[in-house]
């Protein structure tokens, strides 16, 4: 990791320092950015893409066998329960 800039934010410049929080991919403004998932997270190998849609995240995963899940999440009632 290089460091915090001055909004303490976290500045990541080689894969090997992320920690898998996934924040870069909520604000990505063109969902550049696939998080692979191992099979240590139970993803076998899936790939995860994040497309914001108004104030909803959908979550795109594909799966080796190339199907595809979507997940939609409403950010405002995320964190919820």
């Amino acid at each position: 990791m290089q460091g915090t800039d001055a909004g303490r934010k976290a500045k990541i410049r080689e894969v090997r320092d992320c920690w898998g929080c996934t924040a870069c991919m909520k604000v990505c403004p063109v969902s550049a950015i696939g998080y692979f998932l191992g099979a240590d997270l139970g993803g076998s190998g899936s790939t995860m893409t994040i497309e914001r849609q108004g104030h909803y995240y959908h979550w795109h995963i594909r799966k080796p066998d190339q199907h595809d899940v979507t997940i939609t999440i409403d950010r405002e009632n995320a964190n919820q329960y």
